[in-house]
């Protein structure tokens, strides 16, 4: 292929594989032709039907970022249990008052 033009109401506007109407085009009508050179040597052209142009491409607007997921709201700690040096509700050792537990084992 030796040229691809695109031309808007006769009139080349573009050279290439892709062209993006603008708003100045809308209303017009585009041919897309390819430029060959033939068996012969000679130049061919290969012309599409033309296409009318009812919208020109916008500039994408920006994508909206989701806001992050709402954290669930942190596990209080629990209440001190009034132990002196630890205990095995709280995963400590030690000795205490432990009466206020009914999981600790007496020993």
């Amino acid at each position: 292929m030796l040229n691809a033009i695109w031309k808007v109401d006769g009139v080349a506007k573009g050279w290439g594989p892709h062209y993006t109407p603008t708003t100045a085009d809308v209303g017009k009508s585009v041919v897309y032709t390819e430029e060959v050179l033939g068996k012969s040597g000679d130049k061919v052209n290969f012309t599409a039907a033309p296409i009318a142009i009812v919208a020109a491409a916008q500039t994408a607007a920006p994508v909206a970022t989701p806001a992050p997921a709402a954290k669930p709201a942190p596990t209080p700690a629990p209440a001190p249990c009034g132990c002196r040096t630890g205990c095995q509700r709280h995963g400590e050792l030690g000795t205490g008052n432990h009466q206020r537990h009914e999981t600790v084992q007496r020993g």
